[in-house]
């Protein structure tokens, strides 16, 4: 369970750059740190196993706005076209924990993880096996704040990246969804049966279809067999009832923000959390019909069409 509560840290601080950004004035500052709004009681945490806490003490409210701590290297920036060598001279020297912030809250950086993470390592500026956000390794956590092709995955094991099977890395792939990225890990960190019903439940945690599918049908695991905690499904519904009611008042906001590059920013990430939350609601429908709980998996169903229709409100913002 604690690996789970970093997932939910890492959709905190993704969910709640977009209210740093929404609500913040357009002027670029060069200030150290951002104020706490009002409106929340608690000072920002000033590390991921912080946030972490935070999470396990209050999981009702991880969906609230959360505001991002933000150094001179992390505040907006419209030019949103720096070319790799640009992000590496201005990335290179920040601390490794500031680091795994601006991955997760910059919008320079949307789509870019991997490849700046990937040249740092290439270039000695981090250890490819270094430990950025708590416990997730370069590789684990370039994986898990934006896309990763199989290519670039490829080339982390080749300057000696490791892989294992532990939940930061069962919430890593799990995250990406990528089908040829997960045989591949599922061969390199050398599964086996024993961990199946594990990985089950993880492909549901993080939402991960492609996952679920690939031990269920291409490694045949019994799926009657497997069984969620009841503190897990708990977590689950609630965080799945709480997002589709905070995901419509976020879509409106992102609607008539100003600013073209973080509007497409907190656009991109938002689809993302709403995919994850529909591809958990749809995987957690066909467990509990498996189980004989009709009346739980209708409830999933209606979720997944409140989410289907926000997404759709959300995407219709391109037209």
């Amino acid at each position: 369970m604690k690996k789970f509560f970093v997932l939910l840290f890492v959709i905190v601080v993704v969910v709640g750059s977009y209210s740093y950004y929404v609500h913040q004035p357009q002027e670029n500052t060069s200030v150290t740190a951002v104020e706490a709004p009002a409106e929340v009681a608690a000072p920002a945490p000033k590390s991921p196993e912080q946030l972490a806490e935070a999470v396990v003490e209050a999981p009702e409210e991880i969906f609230v706005e959360a505001p991002v701590e933000v150094t001179e290297a992390t505040t907006t920036n419209n030019d949103a076209d720096l070319s790799l060598q640009e992000l590496l001279a201005k990335y290179r020297d920040m601390p490794v924990d500031e680091l795994g912030f601006a991955l997760l809250s910059n919008p320079e950086l949307n789509g870019r993880q991997a490849e700046l993470l990937l040249a740092m390592a290439e270039q000695g500026i981090i250890g490819v096996n270094d430990n950025l956000l708590g416990d997730m390794s370069v590789m684990s956590l370039a994986m898990v704040t934006g896309e990763m092709s199989y290519d670039q995955f490829e080339q982390f094991l080749q300057l000696g990246a490791y892989v294992a099977n532990d939940e930061s890395w069962q919430i890593a792939v799990g995250v990406q969804n990528n089908r040829r990225i997960i045989e591949r890990w599922y061969n390199e960190a050398r599964i086996g049966p024993e961990s199946h019903e594990q990985l089950l439940r993880s492909a549901i945690i993080t939402g991960s279809t492609e996952l679920h599918d690939y031990i269920a049908n291409d490694k045949q695991a019994l799926l009657d067999n497997y069984q969620l905690a009841s503190d897990e499904l708990d977590m689950l519904t609630q965080s799945l009832s709480q997002f589709g009611q905070f995901a419509g008042e976020v879509a409106e906001q992102i609607a008539s923000h100003e600013n073209p590059a973080e509007q497409m920013f907190m656009q991109q990430n938002m689809e993302k959390a709403l995919r994850l939350h529909i591809n958990q609601a749809t995987l957690l429908v066909d467990y509990f019909e498996r189980r004989g709980e009709p009346a739980k998996a209708e409830e999933m169903r209606a979720q997944i069409e409140a989410l289907k229709a926000q997404l759709e409100q959300l995407l219709s913002q391109n037209d």
